[in-house]
């Protein structure tokens, strides 16, 4: 494609996806059957992916390596919606426009000189098929015969398939159901036999015997609708829930998924250890993970499933990952008076052997209420000393995997011994994984170690830790009122550059309840920048240097990358950078001058105060029934629970920080925004 537009950075990637589209005919090449096609009319292509099951979903693999399913190099070719025809091709609406871009979306300049119109009057629609397939056959109609209706749907062409099943839905011929349990489980073909086992239903004739052999059928899709379907009953019928029960044994990873999900609707003994057996297939699956957390509603069920997995003699970071969200669930909702109990029952149902799923499960049950758990910990350090003791080792493990390495660095936060300090302090050295040294500041960050912490912000320290650890201090120190003095100190004392706070940052102390804080913050931040526009004027001559973009490589690394990504280094938690490079420079300085400017709605900050007194800054990552994830600096997570939240507020301010021109020579800004724009 010769086009030049704002997504033209997008290398390898999309930048307009639509019409996703699976195709279940036998009219195209073999590997094309059951792929996931999708267009991207920027690109002037249509790619083709074979879908490969993980766990509950799963995991797209190109078709053809370097090239795409469909593809021109007509710039007006504009690929739009996909779908399956009467005739078994696969049929492309290409809308057909020299211009596909919104004019939003490009800069005034470029604008005033682009045509809008051009092909607004156009269109075309394109037949894909092999070159051996010359197959044309009559088309289902409104008044063929019930007979005929159901012989179609194990026709070849997903179209005539869908067609004869959705006139038979629209009749609702009920004495269509005799027939069809007749012809059910003669055809080994899944579409078909899915389609028949939901006609079934839908009229009114899916009785026990078909729901059981199709429970037992050979192809996967089949028995893991037969499973859905089954839920209702599960409940009265005894021998439908043993072969569902049964069924967490099976091959398929989706059917396993689908069980998880559907023994939610039993009260049986034996769903726990069926769950267990699910989970020790799949637990790196992170939605097969919540399926089954979403089937233990019950306290009891909850604890003997972490009896179940405490019996794993190596658990992996899959098992380990769930013991930590069975943990929260098990800590989650509870009243201060609750907390000693529930924690008491968590230990009793694990046995001191399995260390390591001791810590994720701590670690998750701590997360829900950390201050109560706090207070379990100081009354009660004896217990928990051999936990203490494995995690300092397994934290300097360098055979252990990452994720169980970060854990043990997480629970060092509750654990008060002068070696965990120590630890820690060693483990914000820059010799050190990234990961560690982003849990060890977390974890340093204590009310038990402020005391120790001053010695942390000092000016030489603070020039020897990496970016992340910089992030992760301030952050933390910021969201906690019995830090923020220390913070402040550190600021005043220029230990701790005023640029390092972010505006919401700045905000939040220049807005604490403490009047002694407030009166001190809103010295050193008296205004958020001062009067921006002028100060974007003046930065406007760092245009006219002769920049070096390799040196920008270095500035953006110190400077952008906690929070963003561009040549596949940096961390994404704002806007990927990838289209910024049509931009003009004006324009981007502009926006690294005053992030505020515009802040697209995906990327708008939150404030949280939590009911412990701490306040959270991030995106708004993902949020369910029960919690919310915020997303901060260096990609770090932080689950709240909402019995926890005080309040939750958008924020106007950015999380980027302002005045981050000061942390660079006019040199340096120069470089960075060659380096952002492409230059070579």
């Amino acid at each position: 494609s010769e086009n030049l537009t704002t997504a033209d950075s997008h290398f390898g990637t999309y930048s307009a996806a639509c019409a996703v589209h699976i195709y279940r005919g036998e009219h195209l090449p073999a590997e094309y059957r059951g792929a996931a096609f999708s267009c991207d009319p920027t690109g002037n292509l249509v790619r083709g992916d074979r879908l490969e099951k993980m766990g509950g979903t799963f995991a797209a693999r190109r078709i053809h390596d370097g090239t795409e399913a469909l593809r021109s190099r007509d710039n007006w070719f504009r690929p739009v919606f996909l779908a399956d025809g009467p005739d078994g091709a696969l049929y492309v609406a290409d809308m057909y426009r020299k211009t596909i871009e919104h004019p939003e979306y490009l800069p005034g300049e470029v604008r005033k000189h682009t045509d809008f119109d051009s092909g607004k009057d156009k269109g075309r629609i394109w037949r894909l098929r092999a070159t051996t397939d010359a197959t044309r056959t009559a088309l289902p109609v409104v008044g063929a015969k019930p007979s005929q209706l159901i012989a179609e749907l194990s026709s070849r062409i997903p179209w005539r398939r869908d067609t004869a099943f959705r006139l038979l839905v629209e009749r609702h011929d009920t004495p269509v159901a005799g027939e069809l349990k007749n012809s059910f489980g003669n055809t080994t073909i899944a579409g078909p036999a899915v389609l028949q086992l939901w006609l079934l239903e839908i009229l009114g004739g899916l009785d026990d015997e078909s729901l059981a052999r199709a429970l037992k059928h050979s192809q996967p899709a089949v028995r893991q609708n037969a499973v859905l379907l089954s839920e209702s009953r599960l409940g009265h019928r005894e021998k439908l829930r043993e072969l569902v029960l049964a069924l967490a044994d099976d091959p398929d990873p989706h059917v396993r998924y689908q069980t998880a999900l559907s023994l939610g609707e039993v009260r049986d003994l034996r769903v726990v250890p069926a769950l267990a057996r699910i989970v020790s297939q799949q637990a790196t699956d992170r939605w097969t993970r919540a399926a089954i957390l979403s089937s233990l509603p019950d306290h009891t069920n909850a604890l003997a499933m972490l009896a179940e997995i405490a019996r794993s003699p190596s658990p992996d970071d899959g098992l380990a990952a769930f013991a930590r969200d069975l943990g929260r669930q098990l800590g989650s909702g509870l009243a201060e008076n609750q907390q000693a109990t529930a924690f008491n029952e968590l230990w009793s149902a694990m046995p001191s052997a399995n260390l390591t799923l001791q810590i994720a499960t701590t670690l998750g049950f701590a997360s829900a209420d950390s201050t109560a758990f706090q207070r379990l910990v100081s009354s009660d350090t004896a217990r928990l000393a051999p936990l203490f003791t494995h995690a300092r080792a397994l934290a300097v493990a360098d055979d252990a995997a990452q994720k169980l390495r970060s854990q043990a660095v997480e629970l060092m936060a509750f654990d008060a011994s002068p070696e965990a300090g120590a630890l820690l302090v060693g483990l914000l050295n820059a010799t050190h994984r990234k990961e560690d040294q982003a849990a060890a500041a977390r974890a340093l960050v204590q009310s038990s170690r402020i005391a120790m912490l001053r010695p942390l912000l000092t000016a030489d320290r603070w020039n020897a830790y990496t970016p992340g650890v910089r992030q992760m201090l301030v952050e933390r120190l910021a969201a906690r009122p019995e830090f923020a003095g220390l913070l402040l100190d550190a600021v005043e004392l220029d230990a701790i550059p005023v640029n390092a706070l972010t505006s919401s940052q700045r905000d939040q102390l220049r807005k604490s309840k403490n009047p002694e804080l407030q009166a001190r913050a809103q010295k050193l931040f008296s205004a958020p920048g001062g009067n921006r526009e002028s100060v974007f004027t003046q930065a406007k001559a760092v245009l006219q240097l002769t920049p070096a973009p390799a040196n920008g490589r270095a500035v953006f690394e110190k400077s952008c990358a906690a929070c963003h990504r561009l040549n596949q280094q940096g961390v994404a938690v704002g806007p990927d950078l990838f289209d910024i490079r049509n931009q003009p420079k004006e324009s981007i300085l502009y926006h690294i001058i005053i992030p505020e400017a515009e802040i697209a709605p995906n990327f708008v900050s939150y404030e949280c105060e939590l009911k412990d007194g701490r306040t959270l800054s991030g995106l708004l990552a993902s949020e369910s029934s029960g919690n919310i994830t915020l997303r901060m600096a260096q990609g770090a997570e932080e689950v709240v629970a909402r019995a926890q939240i005080a309040w939750l507020t958008a924020s106007r301010l950015s999380l980027m920080p302002q005045e981050l021109e000061k942390a660079m020579t006019p040199q340096e800004l120069a470089d960075l925004l060659a380096y952002l724009k492409g230059e070579q």
